[in-house]
């Protein structure tokens, strides 16, 4: 127990078999983090080819064994494996838009449903650069107190025979992160191990850990009006999420604070895929009365803004400024690159892992009470923003 007779403190794992290499050691050798080896020995996520041949030589130049196969203690690897192993599930039940980056800049493939196994691969590096960077952070913390991590693409998270895995020995705790469905409170009812919500936040669910949307909009505001900008919409994104739902809300709250007019022409609740924003965007902006600068959702929405300006023959930022949110990988690749609100993605996931790690050691799940814990965005200010045209 902590010294206030509450949680228990945390102790990082100290490794007892000096003479085996660790991940640490083998990261190091290789140059590269823990979590790209953890993700090269569970044959998961997406690691680039050269860092993946380093990896597989360090680990046979140093003879390394996964704990869970070394032979000179079996009931030991058991009882690590039992109670020292973490799900971490990616949901994502919904197509997707590949975004390619090449010669000639980013590219938007058309929607198409993606299997599961695929959400990981190096094709989807740049779709899903942001949940890859909160993977990352919670396999590194988890790794940091000794505790190993199953990134699982999710196949749907009320199968009954997987459900009935993540709730038997072999598993201490989840962490579910994607896209919001209505699974997900279903699935939370029925987990049997402590559990966390990685930004999936529910009035009446598990514990989460996410951003401070409305700091975020705030610092996007305050640049924009800096710029001289008055007319300012938002591609805020399908209200049924509740990051979108949040950062719409604080847009509208920002707005009256400042005493800018928001019209409803100029606020899109649609959909996110970047296709169906770039339609709606395409009409905007070839109107006779258009905003002069858009804030978007998250960075996706503003590339399919981007997408429409070019098309629309409307100069991003000249014509029209635009501020991103997230600060994903393709958000400096654009042209011209995003100005954005910079999420702490991995440490979120570190964040989630603490959470969870300290409902493990505590011996008691998370009330379903909805208690969500914030971390604080950042302005990154880049080539998609400028001073308001004068007419």
């Amino acid at each position: 127990m902590g010294p206030s007779g509450g949680v228990p403190c945390l102790e990082p794992f100290v490794n007892k078999e000096a003479r085996l290499p660790t991940l640490d050691d083998i990261a190091r050798a290789a140059g590269c983090s823990a979590a790209t080896v953890s993700r090269v020995i569970n044959n998961r996520g997406a690691v680039g080819i050269e860092t993946r041949a380093a990896i597989l030589k360090v680990l046979k130049q140093q003879g390394f064994v996964p704990r869970k196969y070394r032979r000179d203690n079996p009931s030991e690897a058991i009882s690590e494996t039992a109670t020292r192993l973490v799900e971490v599930v990616l949901h994502i039940p919904t197509p997707m838009e590949q975004v390619e980056h090449g010669p000639g800049g980013l590219t938007i493939n058309p929607l198409k449903p993606v299997d599961p196994d695929d959400l990981l691969g190096p094709q989807h590096r740049l779709s899903n650069s942001f949940f890859l960077r909160i993977v990352d952070g919670i396999v590194e913390e988890l790794l940091r107190w000794g505790y190993r991590a199953v990134v699982t693409p999710s196949r749907g998270l009320l199968d009954a025979d997987w459900l009935a895995e993540l709730n038997g020995p072999q598993r201490c705790g989840a962490i579910l992160l994607g896209v919001y469905d209505d699974e997900m409170l279903r699935f939370a009812a029925r987990c049997k191990r402590p559990l966390v919500f990685a930004d999936l936040v529910y009035e009446h669910g598990p514990l989460a850990v996410s951003f401070d949307n409305a700091s975020g909009i705030a610092q996007a505001l305050e640049h924009l009006t800096a710029l001289g900008h008055r007319r300012i919409g938002m591609a805020a994104g399908p209200q049924h999420m509740t990051g979108f739902r949040e950062r719409l809300a604080a847009f509208r709250a920002e707005c009256a604070a400042r005493g800018l007019e928001t019209r409803e022409n100029w606020i899109h609740t649609g959909s996110n895929h970047m296709a169906h924003v770039a339609e709606w965007a395409g009409t905007l902006l070839r109107a006779p009365e258009r905003p002069t600068a858009l804030l978007c959702g998250n960075d996706f929405i503003a590339l399919g803004v981007l997408q429409a300006a070019r098309e629309a023959s409307v100069g991003v930022p000249e014509q029209l400024s635009l501020v991103g949110f997230d600060d994903i990988e393709p958000a400096v690749l654009a042209d011209p690159p995003l100005t954005t609100v910079r999420v702490p993605a991995a440490e979120l996931g570190r964040f989630s892992a603490r959470e969870l790690l300290m409902q493990i050691r505590s011996g008691r799940g998370g009330v379903p009470n909805g208690t969500c814990l914030r971390l604080r965005p950042a302005l990154v200010v880049r080539g998609s923003t400028a001073p308001a045209a004068q007419k």
